[in-house]
């Protein structure tokens, strides 16, 4: 029985140890366990469980609670709160000049004095 429990030792610690490296190549390639956590308990609703509580297992345990001199807490779903949205600031207008032609950038009229082709020989 001895030589069983320390096959499963090592098995329980290979799994460990590979489902560690799993996590941190996944955490180091830019993977996220919100969205593990999110699968994994989506299905989960919290104002449920808080009304079983109160209404089945709560009253149940009430007598026991009270023999033991102990009290039960009552336990409260709070809303989330809604988000304030935050203002966006309106631009203002400013008035800017019109852009004005400088004399450099006009095209002149005037042919160029030097030639730009040259004459084959």
């Amino acid at each position: 029985m001895r030589k069983a429990w320390k096959v499963i030792l090592y098995v329980a610690l290979v799994i460990l140890i590979l489902g560690e490296l799993v996590l941190g190549v996944g955490l180091l390639s830019g993977g996220s366990p919100e969205r593990t956590w999110d699968a994994l308990y989506d299905h989960y609703d919290g104002d449920k469980i808080v009304e079983v509580w109160n209404k089945t297992v709560q009253p149940e345990l009430e007598p026991i609670a009270k023999m033991l001199g102990m009290e039960l807490p009552t336990v409260e779903v709070t809303p989330e709160p809604t988000p304030i949205p935050t203002p966006v600031p309106t631009p203002t207008p400013t008035a800017t000049a019109a852009p004005t032609a400088s004399p450099s950038a006009a095209p002149s009229a005037e042919p160029s004095a030097s030639p730009t082709a040259t004459a084959n020989p």
